[in-house]
């Protein structure tokens, strides 16, 4: 099963998000361009790739890697139907990534109220493109203005507090101590469909864990949909374990799918 996206949280509505709650059952999509003779990024799998570039993991430093990150995540969280027309999904995608956009800055410099007991990092995995890489990007958003080709290809958020907003499946560790300071949950992690299965997702999660520690940090948490059996291999391989789950009641009565949260155990 290829991987897609692991988990997911938005916070409730507020002035400073302007995200609907509605927002949060998502499903991926997949745009593939109709011309005969340009292939998107998406349309070719990933052993189909060819010369892939540097990738490298780092936390967010200018609009353009936010900007990024923002699209990554209106590519992977957002499907359409298949008579929607390719205009009114560039429309929507638009509305999105200036919604995530907005989301994740006011996230990281602390101006979202709902995140004001959170202290947020924001990772991208960016890509240098490598010369004869023709490919047409999934979307102008993904790409790093600058003298070397580059493309945002993956994303993550790691967020420091006890929980997070409006969330009802807690970590139980630390039992002791400053939990606001020594506890935190990775979020919205995704990386582009043409580059999946190709170690990015472990490499986002890797540094973020590493960063969380550099800070301190005990424990590290992240909730996955039960039935995402791939997204659960991935965190197993990384040194996570789960923790609790939500029953099917719990799960109808906050309108989601089953969770579990993991902790990670090196």
């Amino acid at each position: 099963m290829a991987f897609a996206s692991t988990s997911y949280h938005r916070s409730p509505p507020s002035s400073s998000t302007r995200i609907s709650s509605a927002d949060r059952r998502r499903q991926h999509h997949r745009l593939c361009s109709k011309s005969n003779t340009l292939k998107t990024c998406s349309a070719i799998r990933p052993n189909e790739i060819q010369n892939n570039g540097k990738i490298e993991i780092k936390k967010v430093d200018s609009d353009a890697d936010i900007r990024g990150a923002a699209c990554v995540r209106a590519l992977c969280f957002y499907s359409y139907p298949k008579d929607r027309s390719e205009f009114s999904i560039r429309a929507h995608r638009l509305t999105k990534i200036e919604a995530e956009f907005e989301a994740i800055s006011n996230k990281i410099t602390g101006k979202d109220v709902s995140y004001k007991n959170n202290d947020v990092f924001c990772y991208v995995a960016v890509e240098e493109r490598v010369k004869g890489d023709n490919r047409v990007p999934e979307d102008p958003a993904i790409v790093i203005p600058g003298e070397k080709s580059a493309i945002v290809c993956g994303t993550l958020d790691l967020n420091v507090g006890v929980n997070l907003p409006a969330e009802e499946l807690v970590g139980k560790f630390p039992i002791e101590g400053n939990a606001r300071k020594k506890r935190c949950y990775m979020s919205n992690v995704c990386v582009l469909e043409s580059r999946r299965n190709l170690g990015i997702a472990r490499q986002l999660i890797e540094r973020a864990i590493e960063d969380a520690k550099n800070i301190n940090v005990e424990e590290i948490y992240v909730h996955v949909v039960s039935e995402n059996i791939a997204a659960k291999r991935l965190y197993e391989k990384a040194g996570f374990v789960v923790e609790s789950e939500e029953s099917a009641k719990e799960a109808l009565t906050r309108m989601h799918e089953p969770r579990q949260i993991l902790r990670y155990r090196g």
